[in-house]
Formats: structure tokens, sequence, C-alpha cells
């Protein structure tokens, strides 16, 4: 942040006072040149600049007054800037909370008591999405985590002296504990989806057998299929296009989808296939382009359809991560169970993986996580048997050393 007091000689100082944010992120200042006989002076003349300054924005209506209008600025300077959308997306559904609780509240009047007996409210709130559940620690997090970085940005751009969040009582992150099914469900499971059409059954095989997330399965290209080495390129997570967001340099626009790099380096990584998966693929590229002429039929297609893998066998669209979340509902309602997911498919395909004692780095570079700590947080329960069996072999360590 550039000084607001400068003095560049001959009694000449540069006032600068901080307006706003470009859209690159630097602070924007309304400059002004003053003589005055000492920094005392100095500092004098720049208290009056700055109150004209911002009596100025005021009456122009630029400068927030509320919690609410302050998220919103937050987001046009900051929030929206050389983001992903699903990161925007889940910073605008935890602003909600935030605005219905303590959107009129004035930006300087706003206590950290406040902010703390909201953080209690959530944690009291009995309906998530109408679900009926309570709130996680980790979600009651992400608000407390969403107003820390909003109150700082009033500090910066001088709407406050103070960031009410640092007295507040930040809850402890958690995770839940993996829930798996039994052996007679994923039997059930994997004999249904044997039955169904080649491209959705492809589609479960990659999440339970791969362990890939279902913007992963539905944003593969035959490009990133190698078969003579049995590899699978993972590089792209497809979501939702919002064109209200913003678009990375590399994202590509696929219909009302979009292609955007996962969202951290160990995302992008080379998983090898089993060879029965990869006889599922040949045949569904097979099935694909036998279906070519059939697709370019139909209105709206385009070229680039053909590139994926996964595609709705009706109009030659690649599939979205929405269909494939309902299939997997459909097939895991039908074999008993409600409720499982594309999502619960990767966990189990992780659980298959530490069961047969791989170890925790290998599974991390399967799975695409950051560093193995994410893969020990999420699954931990699951290692407590390698834990007792490293238990034993260290007692029989001993034991041999008594000898």
């Amino acid at each position: 942040m550039p000084k607001k007091i400068e003095y560049i000689g001959n009694n000449v100082y540069i006032m600068r006072v901080p307006v706003g944010h470009t859209p690159r992120g630097y602070v924007k200042t309304s400059n002004k040149r003053v003589v005055a006989d000492s920094m005392a002076e100095a500092q004098a003349l720049y208290n009056k600049y700055e109150a004209g300054v911002k009596a100025e924005m005021e009456s122009s209506g630029s400068t927030p007054k509320t919690v609410k209008e302050l998220i919103e600025h937050w987001f046009e300077n900051v929030g929206n800037i050389g983001r992903k959308n699903t990161t925007i997306a889940t910073d605008r559904h935890t602003s909600q909370r935030i605005i219905e609780a303590l959107g009129d509240l004035k930006i300087e009047k706003v206590t950290y008591s406040q902010l703390n007996k909201f953080t209690a409210n959530l944690i009291d709130e009995q309906c998530r999405n109408k679900s009926g559940r309570a709130l996680s620690n980790r979600t009651v997090r992400m608000h407390q985590d969403f107003l820390k970085k909003l109150f700082a940005y009033a500090v910066k751009i001088g709407l406050r002296l103070d960031n009410p969040t640092e007295h507040m009582t930040f809850v402890k992150k958690s995770r839940k504990k993996i829930s798996l099914p039994n052996m007679n469900f994923i039997k059930d499971y994997v004999q249904t989806i044997d039955e169904k059409s080649t491209n959705l059954r492809c589609a479960a095989y990659l999440a339970l057998v791969l362990g890939l997330r279902r913007g992963e399965i539905c944003g593969l290209r035959w490009q990133d299929v190698d078969f003579q080495s049995n590899i699978i390129t993972v590089k792209w997570n497809r979501v939702k296009y919002d064109k209200a967001g913003t678009v990375s340099k590399n994202a590509i626009i696929v219909g009302a989808s979009i292609l955007q790099s996962p969202k951290s380096e160990e995302g992008e990584r080379q998983v090898a296939v089993p060879e029965e998966i990869m006889k599922e693929l040949e045949e569904l590229k097979l099935l694909n382009e036998s279906n070519t002429a059939v697709y370019q039929s139909v209105p709206g297609y385009e070229k680039i359809f053909s590139e994926f893998l996964i595609l709705n066998e009706a109009t030659g669209r690649p599939i979205n991560v929405d269909t494939l979340s309902r299939f997997t509902g459909r097939i895991s309602k039908y074999c008993g169970r409600e409720g499982f997911t594309t999502h619960k498919l990767r966990h189990l395909a992780t659980s298959v993986m530490l069961d047969q004692k791989l170890p925790v780095n290998v599974v991390q570079s399967v799975l695409g996580h950051a560093d193995s700590k994410t893969t020990l947080d999420v699954y931990a329960h699951l290692l407590r048997p390698v834990n007792t069996e490293a238990a034993q072999i260290m007692e029989n360590f001993l034991q041999n050393m008594r000898k």
C-alpha cells in the first residue's frame, strides 16, 4: 500500500487517500500535493483532505456503509477478480447468511461479541439446505473465515481502524468420519452398473476404481487417455459455467459448462488404469464414433463434444456433473441405500487402497490431494488397523531386544 504522506523535498508533501482497488487488486488513491513546514502540519492537512474525500465518496454513494454494502463492494473489487467460478459461488453462498443476520449493521459499529453471537447461532441452527441436519464445524468456520477477510478489507480501504474478527472465538474445523456401505451393497452396486449403458457404466467405474471426482470424470477427453500405457491424465475439472463469474486464461467453455484446471498442482496427475477398465473405454470410444453422424444432426451440436469420453447417448453432448450424480443416486436407491453419492464412490476406492496397505503417499497421488496431510485428515480412521499392526511390530522388536 502506498504511503499516505510522502515528503518529496522543499517542504512539499504528497497526500494519498485510499479510495478503492483496481480490477487487478492494486490500491486506488486520490492524491494531492501540499506545502507544509513540518510533518505535523502535513498530517493535519492530510486529515482534512481525507475527510473531504470520504465525504465526497459518501455523497456519491460509492462508499459502503453497511455490512451488506461492504460484501458487495468486496465482491466487486476483490472477490470476483481472478478467482474460479466455484470459489466465487462458495463465497456468494456463504455471504447470504451473513447478510441476513448482520447485513443492516453499520460497518464501524460491528463488534466481536456480535460476531461471536452470529457464530453461536450458526452452531445451534438445526437446518442446512432444508436437510434438517445441524451445520458442521467446517461450514461454520467458512462463515468465520469469510468475515475475517471481509473486515480485513474494510480496514484496508479505511472503513475501520481494527478488525473485530481478531477477537472472535474460531471453531475448529472438523471432518466427518467416512461412512462406508457393507459388502452386500457394494456387490449389488457393481452388478447393477454392469447392466447399464456403456457411457454411464464407464463413468461409474472411473469413480469407483480410480477414485476420480465427478467434475474430473465429466472433464476427461480422449486425448487424456493413453491406451498403450493404460494411463489416464487428469488435467481438467468440469463445472457449470456462470456467465457472471470470471474465467481463467486456460479455461475452455463447453456449452453450458467450463473446463478449468484442478484447484492444486497435485490435482493434475497421471493415473494407472486396470486392463478391464481400459477395455471398457475402448468399447466406449468405438460407440461414440459410430454415433457421430447422428449426433451431428442434433441442433446445438458442437465439434468439441466428440472429444469427451462420457456423452449423452441421445444428444452427443458431454454429460454434466448433475447427470452423473442423478445416475449414482438412482443406482444406490435401487440397491437399497439412498444418499450414496458419486463422491462416496471415491471414498470407497480409497478405503480399498488403504485396506490393501498401499502407502499413503501413493493413495494421495492417485486421489490428487494437495498433500498427504489431506489424505490423513479425511481417512485417518481407516488407517487404524495399519497403526495397530505397526504397534505389534514394535512390540515384537522390544521383545527380541530383551532376549
